[in-house]
């Protein structure tokens, strides 16, 4: 635990003055008793909102959510990415971006929506060194986080994790959700090569769609053919089809980095 309140204040401190960042205010040690070891406390400031997860499954049960969604996907993603921008510029990753460290503040509409990213307990700088220990929320993480934890980096078999590709990688999980009130993975196990095959998969699935867009192959449910069955008939489903296809490549070489996704057709179309 001391450990991994070094590495939030370290996180904090590289993320201060970063919009969107809930920032830190003070940090102590504290000792209950001699006998205890010393504690590092701390505070934050406080963020209001509800977090991603629990917005999402919410309204997605509400009348009128498909005219809605997009437009506060768009500014949700744009102050997410705002904040990583500048942190990646610095060096640092986030490094455990899943749906409940996102809270939302819906306000009055679309435009009033307000994001506050909290938890910077994963964060760290974006090559792993020695002795590194990246956080894997198990619906977030990417193959080669996975890769970390079952030692298939070790062996050669994969390259060290990017943490900045990673963080690319965990926002895509966030608009698979956003989109579909569902994960994008199905998969909450650390085994690479489980999860590995489960990402192949899904990519042979979303090729085909894509490739095959307007016509009637979807035979299997799963949220990104929810995507592409609303993408038949709107350009936007269809700019945000080719995001999601950039932030989820299973090869991190491969990934789009925060300014393609700032950059992208989605992000840049009103």
């Amino acid at each position: 635990m001391m450990y991994l309140g070094k590495q939030e204040q370290q996180g904090l401190l590289a993320a201060r003055g970063v919009p969107h960042i809930a920032q830190l205010v003070e940090a102590f040690t504290f000792q209950e008793s001699a006998a205890s070891g010393e504690s590092l406390v701390i505070v934050t400031e406080y963020a209001e909102g509800q977090s991603l997860e629990s917005l999402a499954k919410q309204l997605s049960q509400g009348a009128g959510w498909e005219q809605r969604k997009l437009p506060l996907m768009k500014n949700i993603l744009a102050q997410i990415c705002e904040a990583l921008k500048q942190l990646h510029g610095r060096g640092w990753c986030h490094g455990d971006l899943n749906p409940t460290n996102v809270l939302v503040n819906l306000g009055s509409g679309p435009a009033d929506v307000r994001v506050t990213i909290i938890d910077l307990g994963g964060s760290m700088p974006g090559q792993l060194g020695a002795g590194a220990l990246p956080m894997a929320h198990p619906l977030c993480s990417s193959p080669e986080v996975k890769g970390w934890f079952n030692g298939m980096c070790k062996q050669g078999l994969m390259p060290p994790p990017d943490m900045l590709a990673y963080d690319v990688w965990s926002m895509g999980c966030l608009l698979v959700l956003w989109l579909t009130g569902e994960n994008a993975f199905d998969s909450d196990q650390y085994s690479a090569a489980a999860f590995a095959r489960e990402v192949d998969q899904k990519h042979r699935e979303w090729a085909d769609k894509h490739a095959l867009f307007r016509k009637p192959r979807f035979c299997q449910r799963t949220p990104f053919c929810k995507i592409a069955c609303q993408a038949v008939d709107d350009e936007r489903y269809d700019s945000c089809w080719e995001l999601l296809w950039k932030m989820l490549q299973p090869s991190q070489q491969c990934r789009a980095r925060i300014q393609d996704v700032i950059n992208s057709k989605f992000m840049s179309t009103e």
